[in-house]
């Protein structure tokens, strides 16, 4: 008789969909939605990280499109610091009356290594 083995959720299945949960959520509000059930928690580098790259992608799929500071997205980005630069406009934007998370963003960012939105 072969052993019977207890089927437990798999930690990875749980830590991807949490990914993707908080990367849609920062998608969603590059493109606009300012729900507070978008918004990352506090002190969860975690969620925040998935959530800054979701933020990220989208405002590079969308090219600036939706950018809240129509004048710098209208210019071309000539460099790399020029479209971070832009990106971190729209996401001071968009954390508008967030002043604690805004803060935590850039600071793990800027422990991570950083990608320009300080």
């Amino acid at each position: 008789m072969e052993p019977e083995f207890i089927s437990r959720p798999n930690e990875m299945d749980h830590f991807d969909a949490l990914f993707d949960f908080w990367f849609d959520a920062g998608w969603d509000v590059c493109k606009g939605n300012r729900s507070d059930e978008c918004f990352p928690p506090l002190n969860d580098m975690i969620a925040q990280g998935a959530w800054l790259y979701g933020f990220r992608a989208a405002w590079i799929a969308l090219n600036g499109e939706k950018c809240i500071h129509e004048q710098a997205c209208r210019s071309r980005a000539e460099n790399d610091s020029d479209i971070e630069e832009m990106i971190s406009m729209q996401l001071s934007d968009a954390l508008d009356g967030r002043a604690r998370l805004l803060l935590q963003l850039r600071a793990s960012d800027r422990d991570a290594g950083g990608c320009g939105i300080n």
